[in-house]
């Protein structure tokens, strides 16, 4: 290597990177898990034979005809209104 040009490090962006690179790797697990959990719970209610069920918390799932699902919370429960509609 010829002196003076070796490559400078940047510590923000060191830091940045790895903080980036960390937070990608557990939403990766993370999308994972929501992939494994969507699957039995669709399969859970076919075997129920429901496509429309509400949780003791008032948590409303919904199997729509494509096996996607929708959650929402029931009127007058925490997070009321937020719907999550998750495609497959």
């Amino acid at each position: 290597m010829i002196p003076g040009t070796e490559q400078q490090f940047d510590q923000s962006i060191e830091e940045a990177a790895d903080n980036y690179y960390d937070v990608m790797l557990q939403s990766r697990g993370l999308a994972r898990e929501a992939d494994e959990n969507k699957t039995a719970l669709i399969e859970a209610m076919r075997a129920a034979k429901t496509d429309r069920y509400e949780t003791a918390d008032g948590l409303i799932v919904t199997v729509t005809a494509k096996s996607s699902l929708k959650c929402e919370k029931k009127a007058g429960t925490e997070s009321n209104g937020q719907v999550v509609d998750l495609e497959e």
